[in-house]
C-alpha cells in the first residue's frame, strides 16, 4: 500500500505543513541586516451585537475590519456548514 499517494494523506501533510510555517513565521530576526524597517501588522477591529433572532450586526470603521468581523460572525453561527462544503468538495465524503 503506498501511503504517500493517498489523498488523506497529502491533505494532512499540507494542513500540517501550512500550521508549522504559520506557526513559526515572523518570530525571528531574519538576518543581521539593521537598516531593515519593520511591515506594519495588519489589526482588525470590529462590534458584532446579536439580536434575540440571532442576527448579527456588524459595525466597523474600515472595510477590512469590517470583513473581519462579518467572516468571524459567518464563523460563530455557520462553522459546521463551512466544515461540511469543505469535506465535501475535498471529496472526502463517504
Amino acid at each position: 500500500m503506498n501511503i504517500f499517494g493517498h489523498r488523506t494523506y497529502k491533505t494532512l501533510l499540507f494542513s500540517l505543513t501550512t500550521a508549522l510555517i504559520t506557526a513559526c513565521g515572523g518570530g525571528g530576526s531574519g538576518g543581521s541586516d539593521s537598516t531593515s524597517t519593520p511591515t506594519p501588522q495588519a489589526t482588525y477591529a470590529a462590534d458584532i451585537v446579536w439580536t434575540d433572532y440571532g442576527i448579527p450586526h456588524v459595525t466597523a470603521e474600515d472595510w477590512g475590519s469590517l470583513g473581519y468581523g462579518t467572516g468571524y460572525a459567518y464563523a460563530q453561527m455557520n462553522y459546521c456548514v463551512a466544515m461540511r462544503f469543505i469535506v465535501q468538495f475535498s471529496g472526502e465524503t463517504a
